[in-house]
């Protein structure tokens, strides 16, 4: 399920899919990237849908194709632009692992980059505080920025060893 452009937070869009383990509903900015990911493996995509999107009236059609979810950036590998999302390439039915973190794969060169916004950031630390010490939620709450800094860094030095580029804007 892929809706139309609306408005919350800015132009957003979202692509909801009832995977092999579960369902994930993922919402872009109007760039592509993303915004915010939720992945649930006990409540189905209709139920998840319906809770995210209390308020909204969403125009859901069937489509004869789904058009992969593309950033319209250049690769840091080979410089040619076209990242689509990686979990575009495997049909929602065999889809078993969801990355914390969004991958784009380049479509020339197969460079994998991870995407990770500010506000995405944010929200993957705010809706997963059983994953941090009570210390390290209490310096989310009293020194945001500065914390949100120190954990990006961490995150870029996780990739980084693993030759996996950050999605950057242009």
């Amino acid at each position: 399920m892929r809706t139309d452009f609306y408005e919350r937070n800015g132009k957003r869009f979202c692509v909801g899919e009832q995977i092999l383990k579960g369902s994930l509903i993922t919402e872009f900015n109007e760039r592509g990237e993303v915004a915010v990911q939720i992945h649930s493996k006990t409540i189905g995509l209709n139920e998840m849908l319906n809770l995210y999107f209390v308020g909204y009236k969403l125009k859901v059609t069937d489509v004869a194709a789904y058009t992969s979810v593309a950033i319209n950036t250049k690769c840091a590998s080979c410089k040619l632009v076209g990242l689509e999302r990686e979990l575009d390439k495997t049909h929602p039915s065999k889809i078993t692992n969801v990355p914390v973190l969004p991958i784009f794969v380049c479509k020339n060169c197969g460079q994998r980059h991870y995407s990770l916004t500010d506000e995405y950031l944010r929200y993957m630390v705010t809706s997963n505080k059983g994953l941090f010490e009570q210390e390290e939620m209490k310096a989310v709450e009293e020194k945001p920025e500065e914390t949100m800094t120190t954990i990006k860094e961490y995150i870029i030095r996780i990739f980084a060893s693993k030759k996996i580029s950050r999605v950057t804007m242009e």
